[in-house]
């Protein structure tokens, strides 16, 4: 067989391959019952200010390079 026609061949099958097992993924994947679930917070009940007061707090800025 010429060496053309085997790479060409070794191509084919290499996609072909590749397509057999996309296939076979593809058909497991499934969304089942995800669903998205919208809920709104109360924005009072957030600990926002004081996670980021108490991060600025431990960043340890240098002072004296920032004045």
């Amino acid at each position: 067989m010429p060496r053309a026609l085997r790479k060409e061949l070794t191509l084919v099958g290499s996609f072909v391959g590749f397509l057999v097992v996309f296939s076979a993924i593809s058909g497991c994947v499934s969304t089942g019952d995800i669903a998205p679930e919208a809920a709104t917070l109360d924005a009072n009940a957030l600990a926002t200010d004081h996670a980021i007061q108490a991060a600025a707090r431990e960043a340890g800025w240098p002072v004296l390079q920032w004045r």
